[in-house]
């Protein structure tokens, strides 16, 4: 039904050029995956995609968030390249984007303004760089200058770690009571599993045996997840005297499910490593690689734990 009401106000606007996009119009709000996945399969008639982006690029009141999910789209749906080509590069002035402006780390960071909307209003924004990042990386026919950008760039890491987290539902923008609040820019490891959600998405489809465009970044970003949790040993919020690691992957109670997690990462990646071995993928091969002997070696210490 969210799909339905999104493509509906959209298809409105586009009839109606002349009437300004409500403030409060689905079209200005973040979509989260199973709708934006909704959405994308909503359009199963591909030349009706491409009049309705011509229209609605032409206007001057569009939200970065309707912008991010036209590349979503059209990174997913099926069109001659030629045609691909040309609403990229339409999109790509309409929202400003820059290739070279995402490969500067600070681009990436969100300001820390106490009692401000700006760190939220920055993150959003910038869901529109990630997006059109993204779209390059499936298009590239050489894809190791887009690879080194999202390996080498921690502040880049930081955002997508939040974003992937916010798309896959183990942050909530409105903080509802069964999810955690994006804190943007705040790079905090919450109790437990908490990026539950995104690792098993990610798994099941690189695990699926389906090659897909962005099974790198997919991995990638599982990886990062793993190892930055890996990497906090103590929460924020701990009370007790920090001589002990309390962290979803040092906790007693949760060797059991981290293990598993290392497994399943160590898994995807040998998977990966066996079917990719391209020049081309040089700087990934050597990213996952690493990434590989971190996850092995927690695995030996926890078992070491065992009584």
């Amino acid at each position: 039904m969210i799909a339905l009401h999104y493509n509906k106000e959209l298809r409105y606007y586009v009839e109606n050029p002349g009437v300004k996009i409500n403030d409060n119009s689905i079209l200005n709000e973040h979509i989260t995956r199973n709708v934006a996945i909704m959405i994308r399969k909503l359009w199963t008639d591909t030349n009706k995609f491409v009049i309705t982006c011509n229209k609605i690029l032409k206007r001057e009141d569009l939200n970065n968030q309707l912008l991010s999910m036209l590349f979503y789209c059209l990174s997913s749906i099926d069109l001659y390249d030629p045609i691909k080509g040309e609403l990229y590069n339409e999109l790509t002035e309409k929202s400003h984007y820059s290739f070279e402006e995402t490969k500067v780390a600070a681009f990436w960071m969100i300001p820390q303004s106490v009692g401000s909307t700006c760190g939220m209003d920055r993150f959003l924004n910038l869901s529109l760089h990630h997006s059109a990042l993204l779209f390059l990386l499936v298009e590239s026919g050489n894809a190791e200058e887009y690879v080194n950008l999202v390996i080498q760039n921690e502040q880049f890491h930081i955002y997508n770690r939040q974003y992937q987290m916010l798309y896959y539902g183990d942050l909530s923008i409105l903080g509802e009571a069964s999810k955690r609040s994006l804190l943007p820019g705040r790079d905090i490891v919450n109790k437990g599993f908490d990026f539950h959600n995104t690792f098993y998405y990610l798994y099941e489809k690189l695990n699926s045996g389906v090659d897909y465009p962005l099974a790198f970044f997919d991995l990638f970003t599982l990886c990062d997840l793993v190892q930055s949790r890996i990497n906090t040993k103590y929460l924020d919020d701990s009370s007790q005297v920090k001589k002990i690691p309390d962290t979803f992957f040092y906790w007693e109670t949760s060797r059991h499910k981290s293990k598993e997690v290392l497994k399943k990462s160590i898994r995807v990646i040998e998977s990966f490593l066996s079917e990719n071995k391209s020049a081309n993928l040089k700087t990934a091969i050597t990213y996952f690689n690493e990434r590989k002997a971190a996850f092995e070696q927690l695995l030996c210490d926890l078992e070491d734990m065992e009584p």
